[in-house]
């Protein structure tokens, strides 16, 4: 058995539908392919959709206190 850890980013659900249409949102079909391929391969870690992981990469580097005052 294997653990594969998802990192969805904005999916479109009814949980998101008050956030405005436009690339940041994946379709929630596609954000199920997705996840079932990362499964299905066995990948460690996996964000959904894959290019959240080019945006994340500069976000873990900052040290945890200047995260902190970040204001998204």
């Amino acid at each position: 058995m294997r653990l594969v850890e998802l990192r969805p980013g904005f999916i479109a659900t009814p949980m998101t539908r008050h956030l405005p249409a436009g690339p940041l949102v994946c379709p929630v079909e596609k954000a199920g392919r997705l996840c079932a391929r990362a499964i299905r391969r066995g990948t460690p870690m996996a964000y959904i959709p894959g290019w959240w992981a080019h945006v994340m990469r500069p976000i873990r580097w900052l040290p945890e206190g200047v995260f902190r005052r970040l204001k998204f």
